[in-house]
């Protein structure tokens, strides 16, 4: 998975985040062991791990708005122009 697609998925997505994933990705100083053991890869890892979970668990609800003349990654969910080729898709 690209680090664009898992900064989506976190910025867009972190409502599927549980409660310990939310406190590993604020990366509190924590001695709960469910936390630490989110941890214990490294943050990179985690973020990885966390994204590919929530692109299995909820496939109907995670989209990835890609612009439909270059195929690249869309800011927002929501975004109808491309920021990279400047594409609109607005109705």
């Amino acid at each position: 998975m690209k680090q664009e697609e898992i900064d989506y998925i976190f910025r867009h997505y972190h409502h599927f985040l549980t409660l310990m994933e939310v406190a590993a990705e604020k990366q509190v100083l924590s001695n709960q062991p469910e936390v630490q053991e989110l941890l214990k890869d490294g943050a990179a890892i985690f973020r990885m791990r966390t994204a590919e979970r929530l692109l299995r668990e909820f496939p109907e609800q995670i989209y990835f708005n890609n612009c439909p003349q270059c195929g690249r990654l869309a800011r927002t969910p929501q975004a109808q122009q491309c920021r990279y080729c400047l594409h609109c898709w607005r109705d």
